[in-house]
């Protein structure tokens, strides 16, 4: 929830109608983050289970994917209907 209101956030002078302003805050890039994070922090401290750690971003990456996979394409197909109500293309 943080990263889609960071999102939003910096969007706020966008031109983009708000719907489309939250599809972009929504649907960016995951995962990329939180492996480098994790990867830098395994290198600058000693930490137990880091396969665990691992398994869990990677289930936590997974588990993304799947959403966004099956929540983007409604979300779309809506923002092009309200883009074609507005008149644009």
């Amino acid at each position: 929830m943080v990263r889609p209101a960071a999102g939003l956030i910096s969007l706020t002078r966008a031109t983009r109608p708000p719907g489309e302003r939250l599809a972009i805050a929504c649907f960016g890039i995951r995962g990329v983050g939180s492996a480098y994070y994790l990867a830098h922090a395994f290198g600058a401290a000693a930490f137990e289970h880091q396969d665990r750690l691992w398994a869990v971003l990677g289930f936590t990456i997974l588990v993304s994917i799947i959403l966004h996979g099956a929540t983007v394409t409604p979300a779309m197909r809506w923002l092009d209907g309200r883009r074609r109500l507005r008149g644009r293309r």
